[in-house]
């Protein structure tokens, strides 16, 4: 993980972050997946004519970022390149250990906005 902090006059603060995570439950090519992030703040309170004897302190905070999720069924991960087969009220896999992962399976990205005021 990598991170960057900027803060200026403790009033305009900046954060990125880049986090690589990596999962054996997808193909060699897509074992990694890079994941952004920014956040953005402003601390109103620090400003010059802030005045407020009621409120101490007040922050204005956007952030954005994407994550990964690698949690998918077994099922997914490998794919039996032979039949089933059924013997009377049997079912049987031929060489069910010989199955091959699928490479083609890569990370679920979801992208989360967040707005906060503290």
């Amino acid at each position: 993980m990598a991170r960057v902090e900027y803060d200026f006059n403790e009033k305009y603060l900046a954060s990125f972050t880049l986090r690589r995570d990596g999962s054996t439950s997808f193909g060699q090519n897509n074992k990694f997946g890079y994941f952004p992030s920014a956040s953005l703040g402003w601390v109103i309170s620090n400003e010059d004519y802030f005045n407020s004897s009621s409120v101490n302190f007040l922050k204005l905070r956007a952030s954005y970022g994407i994550v990964g999720n690698d949690n998918i069924t077994p099922q997914f991960a490998t794919i039996s390149t032979f039949p089933k087969y059924t013997f009377g009220d049997t079912q049987l896999q031929i060489l069910e250990a010989l199955k091959q992962p699928v490479l083609m399976l890569i990370w679920a990205i979801q992208m989360i906005l967040m707005k906060i005021l503290a």
